[in-house]
């Protein structure tokens, strides 16, 4: 039986727009394809909206005015008022020509006007039946936002890696250091062969990435096999038809009711057993375990 095998990538540091490139093992059957994802922080500059007011103060004997401001990002506007009854009696007050109360001398009295950024806040009042002029303080304001530059840091967010058509994300920003769970990319990810995976990574911008497989490496079909003994030990090589395309080598033949190949492969393959054959045309064989 053909045993499983699993490749894990080396840890890559990506960022955003950035391709890495992949080459499996030829004459393999891919497996399931995961990837994950390390958050890494960026230092950055952001905007945060700051509200604020403006305030701006006038007073005088018997009225008083002043220019309300009018910021970039203005929203609303208005003033106080409070005038002082001067007076000398008790009596009604009236500011901008609006009631607002019975005053005792050198009492005082309130209105609230609203008003519109960029105009004239202005303030006048009396006492009727007093002869003295009441003495009003102007309290204008005006609100407003704006964009107030700060600096940040900036997580890894939704990372994303295509390849092959295909493409595997994980939603959401990732702490620093720390690693997603493994995510199943879809079907034909990874192909046998060259593979270039194009990375997304929002936020920070950088991340580092990892993906991993399982895989089984195709092995010839054994019409048969033959038997060696070797370093105390028997073992069998498969017999297999020339053109079986997962022959690594059909330099080595036998004949068994037709020509048949015995399956060699480098000496440097996993599956190399310690029997070895010297070839003219590729020097140093190994005959490839059975497993």
């Amino acid at each position: 039986m053909p045993v499983t095998e699993t490749y894990t990538s080396s840890e890559y540091s990506i960022s955003n727009g950035s391709t890495t490139a992949h080459t499996t093992l030829s004459d393999i059957t891919m497996g399931d394809v995961f990837v994950r994802w390390k958050g890494v922080d960026q230092s950055g500059t952001g905007w945060k909206t700051v509200s604020d007011t403006i305030w701006v103060y006038a007073e005088g004997s018997g009225g008083a005015s002043v220019g309300i401001p009018n910021p970039t990002g203005a929203t609303s506007a208005g003033y106080y008022i409070t005038a002082l009854n001067q007076s000398g009696v008790n009596g009604d007050m009236y500011i901008n020509g609006s009631y607002v109360g019975f005053i005792q001398s050198y009492g005082h009295g309130y209105l609230t006007v609203g008003a519109n950024p960029g105009t004239t806040a202005s303030a006048s009042a009396y006492v009727n039946g007093g002869s003295g002029a009441a003495y009003v303080w102007i309290e204008a304001w005006c609100n407003y936002t704006y964009q107030q530059q700060v600096t940040t840091t900036l997580k890894t967010d939704s990372p994303s890696v295509t390849s092959n058509g295909y493409t595997a994300s994980h939603s959401g920003p990732i702490n620093n250091g720390y690693w997603t769970s493994w995510i199943a990319a879809p079907t034909g990810f990874i192909v046998e062969g060259a593979n270039t995976i194009s990375h997304t990574v929002a936020g920070s911008g950088s991340a580092k990435f990892q993906f991993k497989y399982d895989y089984i490496r195709n092995v010839p079909t054994a019409t048969g096999y033959l038997k060696f003994r070797g370093k105390g030990q028997t073992y069998s090589v498969r017999i297999a038809n020339p053109t079986d395309p997962s022959l690594d080598y059909t330099c080595v033949r036998i004949y068994d009711d037709a020509i048949r190949c015995l399956d060699v492969v480098a000496t440097t393959d996993p599956e190399a057993s310690p029997l070895r054959i010297y070839t003219s045309k590729h020097g140093t064989l190994a005959f490839r375990k059975v497993v």
